[in-house]
């Protein structure tokens, strides 16, 4: 089990840990915020921690369906070719630890409690509300910056244009099966829809595409991946390869 106070130096000036139960009722709170699609509070708060990636590489997904599944599935293979790693993903099933894994293992109460606690004590500082998914994403990624695999896989929560996960830099992006689905917050257009998934790409970094049965499926992800550089997280054009796969 690593120790926060000793193995993570944050510019927000030193941790002291909080009861396990104070540090859960505050977690719980964050529920109260809802759903918000949008990187501007995530970004803000990873930016203001000290988060050292430079020893991981990291993979995001996104999608309709099989997504939670390719990560499992990366994870699991990485962890049986001793290859260190950290996966994010949601929902959990039965324990909230479950969301971030080191190896396989869900990360244990201690280790999630100090990372919910810089979390915590950063965005109260900057008066920032998190959602849930937001809040446990940023400690996933603290504990990323503390464990330092050699990959991190990021599962999307929610489309991929605006979600948390899309802070975070990434080495490449995957996309599986692309469905109608969550219209009422993606759109009722399957293009639409495709475009926000495919918005996970990152400038001058590989993605790699289920290819689909859409009509210009290819040229719509290709056309979005060519535009996917995000100003608001401080990121410059570059050419996107992109991969199909059937």
């Amino acid at each position: 089990m690593f120790n926060l106070t000793k193995d993570y130096a944050i510019s927000i000036g030193g941790v002291n840990v909080s009861s396990h139960s104070a540090i859960r009722q505050w977690l719980e709170s964050t529920k109260i915020n809802g759903m918000a699609l949008g990187l501007e509070n995530t970004f803000s708060i990873l930016s203001s921690l000290n988060i050292d990636l430079s020893k991981t590489q990291i993979i995001h997904v996104a999608g309709s369906n099989g997504k939670g599944t390719l990560c499992s599935l990366m994870a699991a293979c990485m962890s049986l070719n001793n290859d260190s790693n950290v996966l994010f993903s949601s929902p959990h099933l039965c324990r909230v630890e479950e969301r971030i894994r080191i190896n396989g293992k869900p990360t244990s109460k201690e280790e999630f409690d100090q990372a919910i606690e810089v979390v915590r004590i950063s965005s109260e500082k900057k008066s920032i509300n998190l959602t849930f998914f937001e809040t446990t994403f940023l400690a996933a990624m603290v504990i990323t910056s503390i464990v330092k695999p050699r990959f991190l896989i990021l599962e999307t929560g929610l489309g991929g244009r605006l979600d948390a996960t899309r802070c975070a830099p990434a080495d490449l992006a995957i996309l599986t099966t692309i469905t109608k689905e969550h219209t009422d917050v993606l759109g009722n257009d399957i293009y639409q829809i495709i475009r926000e998934k495919a918005a996970i790409a990152r400038p001058g970094k590989p993605l790699i595409a289920r290819e689909m049965r859409i009509p210009n499926f290819q040229n719509t992800v290709i056309d979005c991946a060519a535009n996917c550089a995000n100003i608001e997280l401080d990121e410059k054009p570059e050419i996107v390869d992109c991969k199909f796969i059937q």
